[in-house]
């Protein structure tokens, strides 16, 4: 399933809680992608993005989508 595939189903779904995209090729596009559903996403609470290459603009905007929604613990790439 590609990055806008998951982010369509993640902006429809009301029961999913927890997430990992761990060592996905997600790249910044796919992190845009999914950071823009999650603005819509109440239900997600954890979403793990580390080691999927989701690079500065990714983690920006991924950054935005969880102040949209304080509920939501994201687990950053470590470098």
């Amino acid at each position: 399933m590609g990055a806008r595939a998951l982010a369509e189903a993640l902006a429809k779904n009301t029961s999913l809680q927890k997430l990992s995209l761990m060592s996905n090729n997600i790249g910044e596009k796919g992190a845009q992608k999914l950071a823009k559903s999650l603005k819509k996403n109440m239900s997600l609470k954890i979403l793990s993005v580390q080691k999927s290459d989701v690079g500065k603009v990714g983690v920006l905007a991924l950054d935005e989508a969880r102040k949209m929604n304080p509920g939501l613990k994201l687990s950053w790439p470590k470098k």
